[in-house]
C-alpha cells in the first residue's frame, strides 16, 4: 500500500487499521531536512492528530525512516500527492514522479 498523508497514515498503523509490513511507501506532505524538523512535526502532530498515542507514532516514523518508507517531495522541491482516502494499492501509481 501507497500512503499519502503522514500523520493519518501512521495513526492508522497505531491503530491497528493497517499492518506496518503491508506499507510499501507513504509520500508525506512534511518538509523534514534535519531532526530538528521531524521534532518539531511530531510536536505538532502530537496535540492534534497523534493525540494520546504520540509515542507510538514517533517510534512508528522511526521505524518507517530507518526502512526507506517515507519519502518528502516538498524536500526535492516537488509537490506531494495528498489524496483522500490516505491509502492506495501500490499497483495504482507510478511514484517515479517523486524520486529525486
Amino acid at each position: 500500500m501507497i500512503g499519502t498523508s503522514l500523520s493519518s497514515c501512521v495513526r492508522d498503523i497505531v491503530e491497528g487499521r493497517v499492518r506496518i509490513e503491508d506499507v510499501d511507501l507513504i509520500i508525506a506532505g512534511t518538509k523534514c531536512e534535519t531532526e530538528d524538523d521531524w521534532i518539531a512535526v511530531f510536536d505538532q502532530y502530537s496535540k492534534t492528530f497523534w493525540k494520546g498515542i504520540s509515542l507510538l507514532c514517533e517510534e512508528t516514523v522511526h521505524t518507517l525512516r530507518r526502512r526507506g518508507k517515507i519519502i518528502q517531495p516538498r524536500v526535492l522541491g516537488k509537490d506531494p500527492l495528498c489524496s483522500v482516502p490516505p491509502w492506495r494499492p501500490s499497483r495504482s501509481l507510478d511514484i517515479k514522479q517523486w524520486e529525486p
